[in-house]
């Protein structure tokens, strides 16, 4: 099924704007270091993924569902492979003292973006 037409349009959103910005995007990526929130979430699992395939420095994934964390690394693994960067996904409820504990020995993210739901949202 082709989403893009369903929506009434031609070409992704985004397209041509990553297009032309592509190379500019892998090097911003190559050289930060990220923290995703909700990472194996919907919306979340596709943002780690397109930060994932630009070779970010630093990537890491929090998400309070360890299967959704699994299904992440195997889909990444299977499409990609590996990076170079430090990839890593974690089981962590950001309201605990854990999450806490685990930002004041290795918070240094350039980006830090949430995705996480109030809800379970079921598929």
């Amino acid at each position: 099924m082709n989403l893009t037409h369903l929506l009434g349009r031609r070409t992704d959103l985004f397209e041509d704007d990553i297009a032309t910005h592509k190379d500019k995007l892998k090097l911003l990526v190559s050289h930060s270091r990220f923290l995703v929130i909700g990472g194996a979430g919907s919306i979340g699992h596709e943002v780690t993924k397109a930060l994932f395939k630009r070779q970010p420095r630093k990537l890491h994934a929090f998400a309070i569902s360890d299967n959704n964390l699994v299904e992440l690394v195997r889909d990444f693994r299977s499409s990609f492979g590996y990076i170079k960067g430090d990839f890593q996904t974690f089981v962590l409820d950001v309201g605990s003292t854990i999450y806490d504990a685990f930002i004041d020995s290795d918070g240094a993210y350039d980006y830090v973006l949430n995705f996480s739901a109030l809800k379970h949202v079921r598929s």
